[in-house]
């Protein structure tokens, strides 16, 4: 039988649909995360640095590296401890329960949309683990299920070139 990943749900994820359109422009830090609670399947996380304490995030059900989509959870984070750039098997408790991350990716992306049902970020890695790199466009987009989906996207040069 497949374990469900419960994930918190709090006002916190309704404001991340709010996201400031003055940051669309800028290049803001990213990392991507594989974050493990004891006694619990994995999920991932990709965390952007809105500003010096507030963190955009979503939990991700599978590696979107490896499946091209996944169900996510954005939510906004005021504890930017978090934002861990480098490190294998870090201890982080949520809550009281114990956890591990392995930082996967990091670098700099781009807002290019910034809709209330759909947003897409242009990833540019710095990251050293050639597997694990977030590069290209990607979307987070509320699909007809009520549920958030991030997924790998292609940009209109991508799209004319297997033409």
């Amino acid at each position: 039988m497949e374990e469900v990943i419960t994930i918190k749900i709090d006002k916190n994820m309704l404001d991340a649909t709010k996201l400031s359109k003055k940051v669309q422009e800028e290049e803001l830090e990213y990392v991507y995360h594989r974050h493990q609670l004891e006694g619990k399947e994995p999920h991932w996380d990709i965390r952007i640095k809105m500003s010096p304490n507030q963190l955009f995030e979503f939990n991700l059900w599978e590696d979107i590296i490896k499946t091209g989509e996944t169900l996510a959870l954005p939510k906004i984070c005021e504890d930017v401890t978090w934002f861990m750039q480098r490190g294998q098997g870090l201890s982080k408790p949520v809550g009281k329960a114990p956890s591990k991350i392995w930082v996967l990716d990091y670098g700099y992306l781009i807002i290019k949309e910034n809709e209330p049902l759909s947003k897409s970020f242009l990833f540019r890695s710095t990251g050293i683990f050639e597997g694990n790199r977030l590069n290209g466009l990607y979307s987070l987009i509320r699909k007809e299920d009520s549920k958030w989906y991030f997924e790998k996207s292609s940009l209109p040069s991508e799209e004319k070139s297997r033409e």
